[in-house]
């Protein structure tokens, strides 16, 4: 855990995103291994490296690790959790941002439905309706 909130703190410091890149892949490396694949730990580790890696221009390895991340968070923590959502929007817009429109609505359509039925932070519920209103055409 101390590496994964190590690479936290490199990611929110805007510091050194090779550095939280490398506690992030060996802190999923250790929870693979010890916890498994599919474990919560696992899953939010994928999620937050997913995030630093969009952070860092690179959207293909980042909707690659959200691909991962979220049927691990839907598996563990519901679909109606407001982390399963969060991680939901992150990869429908990373999607987007590939022009991968398809896979980015059946995505966000599923945030949507799972959204109302819980209390989602007022920020993601913003990105849902950006996502909906905003649409990007498929090159």
């Amino acid at each position: 855990v101390s590496l994964n909130n190590l690479a936290n703190v490199f990611r929110k410091a805007n510091s050194n995103s090779d550095e939280a890149a490398i506690c992030y892949q060996k802190a999923i490396e250790i929870w693979h291994d010890t916890v498994g694949p599919t474990h919560q730990y696992t899953g939010f580790g994928l999620a937050s490296y997913g995030q630093l890696m969009r952070q860092a221009g690179d959207p293909s390895t980042a909707a690659e690790l959200l691909s991962r991340a979220y049927p691990i968070h839907k598996e563990v923590l519901g679909l109606e959790h407001p982390k399963t959502i969060t991680v939901a929007v992150e990869l429908a817009e990373v999607l987007q941002e590939l022009s991968l429109t398809d896979r980015s609505q059946s995505i966000i359509d599923e945030a949507l439905r799972n959204s109302g039925k819980t209390t989602v932070p007022e920020e993601i519920r913003a990105r849902i309706d950006k996502l909906l209103r905003e649409p990007v055409l498929a090159s």
